[in-house]
Parts: C-alpha cells; sequence; structure tokens
C-alpha cells in the first residue's frame, strides 16, 4: 500500500467516524457535557425502582441505570448522577451521612469524589407536601445541607439541557456558571447571601417560596448576574429565617 492510498483509507476512516459523532449529537443520545477526551461519559441514573420517567431518561440520555446492573457500577466512567427519587428516609441518610442502602451508598460515594450529582425536583418525596410545619422545616435544612454539598436540584424537563450544558434560550447567562441548573431556596427571606451561594453551584434559576421576600441586594445580584428568580405557590415560605 502506498502513500496515496494510505492517507485515503485514514481519511475514510476519520470521515465515518465525524459522522457517527453527528448524528449522535443530532439525536441526543450522547450529551455534549459528558464527553472526556476519547471517552465518552454517560449520566449514571440512580433510582430506588423503576418508573416510566426515569426509563425514558435512560433512552433519551443514552446513560445507565444502577438498579439494573444491581448497584455494581463504576462511577469513573459517568459523567454525573442523576437522583430520580429522593425519599424523605434516603434524603435524612445522605445529609447525616449514614448511608446504609445501595442507594444512598453511591449518591454519598458520588458526593464525596467531586462528581456531579442532579436530584430531580419531581422525585423529591419532601416537594409533595406542605412546607409549613415545624417537621417539614426539619427536612428542609437535610435537603439544604445537600445542596450545599454540592447536590442541584433540576426539575425533569431541564435535565436534559443541563446535563448536556445547552443554554436556555428564555434566560441571560452571561454571568452563569452552568446554564440551565435550577436550584431551590426554602426560606422566608431570600438574601444576596444565597443567590450568590445558588450562582457558586451553578444555578441560572432560583425557585423560592410563594410568599418569600426577597432584598433589595439580592434582587439587584441577581438582575446584573441574569439569574432567575422564580416563585412556587407550593412553597409555603415559613422555614428557616
Amino acid at each position: 500500500m502506498d502513500d496515496r492510498e494510505l492517507t485515503q483509507k485514514v481519511y475514510e476512516h476519520v470521515r465515518k467516524a465525524l459522522i457517527g459523532f453527528e448524528e449522535n449529537q443530532a439525536s441526543g443520545a450522547v450529551a455534549a457535557g459528558c464527553l472526556s477526551g476519547e471517552n465518552i461519559k454517560k449520566p449514571l441514573i440512580l433510582t430506588s425502582g423503576h418508573g416510566v420517567t426515569c426509563h425514558q431518561s435512560l433512552e433519551r440520555l443514552g446513560g445507565g441505570c444502577a438498579l439494573q446492573s444491581n448497584y455494581d457500577v463504576d462511577l469513573e466512567s459517568a459523567c454525573c448522577v442523576v437522583l430520580y427519587d429522593l425519599s424523605l428516609d434516603n434524603l435524612f441518610k445522605l445529609a447525616c451521612g449514614c448511608p446504609d442502602n445501595d442507594y444512598t451508598r453511591i449518591a454519598a460515594e458520588a458526593l464525596l469524589e467531586g462528581h456531579k450529582v442532579y436530584a430531580v425536583r419531581e422525585g423529591i418525596e419532601l416537594f409533595k407536601y406542605g412546607q409549613d410545619t415545624a417537621y417539614s422545616k426539619l427536612l428542609g435544612e437535610n435537603l439544604r445541607k445537600l445542596q450545599t454539598c454540592g447536590v442541584v436540584i433540576v426539575a425533569e424537563a431541564d435535565l436534559d439541557n443541563v446535563i448536556s450544558g445547552v443554554k436556555k434560550a428564555d434566560i441571560k447567562t452571561s454571568e452563569c456558571g452552568k446554564a440551565g441548573m435550577s436550584i431551590d431556596v426554602i426560606k422566608k427571606v431570600l438574601t444576596e447571601t444565597d443567590v450568590k451561594q445558588a450562582q457558586k453551584q451553578g444555578a441560572c434559576e432560583i425557585f423560592i417560596p410563594q410568599k418569600a421576600v426577597i432584598t433589595c441586594l439580592a434582587s439587584e445580584y441577581a438582575v446584573k448576574r441574569g439569574i432567575a428568580i422564580t416563585r412556587r405557590s407550593n412553597f409555603s415560605g415559613t422555614n428557616n429565617n
């Protein structure tokens, strides 16, 4: 084989590889944010039981399911971990640093090793109840602990964009760390410090209780950085100071 034939074969090989990559990108099977060098890292979905929603995400994201592999997983091969059903029990165990089952063990290991961890809002059991009781305030504190440790709460509709790093067209992202991420701040008063903390976690949208008060400094800081503040009617805003 002469040099011309060799060059042609190399060209054809590279061309086919590029075509295959572009097709995967167009179909959404590969998340851009999960590329690492020559290896394609995919999301790891963590659930306690299979559901329709998590199966749909598996098909869209092309990720792996910890439950399907009996929780025998390699976190290094995952670009992030997605918590799909964060029960009150598992929330407490993770926040208190006492993982005692496969679900909490993998989630805790991911946080300890500094992996990206997302919790799907619709699967967080705490949000199914009102936030105006003493007990809900206690559990809300556990959720804030996890957010401080790096857990980012993401709405199901935003999950694909957050993982792939695609920017939301309706949110200014000039100074946001990672466009599309959302975070819950369950407090009666949203301060500038709260907004700064959310920004450090990569959030471009903050969800607060319907009746929460936003300080002037918090509002100004959010506007300047293009961070959206959204009120949710299912939050009462009566916990925390």
